[in-house]
């Protein structure tokens, strides 16, 4: 394989992963947000977390598509930031504890 090839299994393997850990934050925010988050058990939670946020990920992705606003920038910025407000709510947040 060409280093090309690497670079680019490398991004999309990061972006595969940041965009998990981003729909996990987003979920357990919109969970704990509406008061859903005790009602599921401590395995539950993680599968639901990552869920909902995946379905709120994707609702904001056809907006910003549909607004024109969409690039690697707008993406990476708000992924980033769903994540760090869950790992600052909670040193544990991003872990799967409560």
């Amino acid at each position: 394989m060409k280093a090309s090839s690497l670079w680019a299994v490398a991004k999309i393997l990061f972006g595969s992963g940041f965009t998990v850990a981003a729909s996990y934050a987003v979920g357990r925010w919109f969970l704990r947000a509406t008061g859903g988050w005790p009602l599921f058990r401590r395995g539950e939670r993680a599968v639901f977390a990552f869920a909902m946020g995946a379905a709120w990920l994707s609702n904001l992705v056809f907006l910003l598509c549909a607004a024109r606003l969409a690039s690697t920038w707008v993406f990476g910025a708000g992924a980033a930031a769903a994540t760090n407000h869950c790992r600052r709510r909670s040193p544990n947040a991003c872990h799967g504890g409560c």
